[in-house]
């Protein structure tokens, strides 16, 4: 089976890895205070706060599921 992405995808992807290469940039040279996730955060929080509150559970359901946790069975 082949996988191919379309452009929509491809140009998705590419602009997440542009701004994660470009939040760990501004990281780097300014501090955590400079990432993408503490303005979105600082700025726009206090008036949406929903915005802020949905993002997190997106990313946190996406990128870090729970997983489940079997009892060891005794044999």
């Amino acid at each position: 089976m082949k996988y191919e992405m379309n452009k929509v995808g491809l140009f998705i992807f590419i602009l997440c890895i542009a701004a994660g290469i470009t939040d760990l940039g501004m990281v780097v040279l300014g501090g955590v205070n400079g990432s993408i996730s503490s303005y979105v955060v600082s700025i726009i929080g206090p008036q949406a706060p929903v915005v802020v509150f949905v993002t997190g559970l997106v990313a946190g359901h996406l990128f870090f599921p729970m997983r489940q946790i079997f009892p060891k069975e005794d044999k």
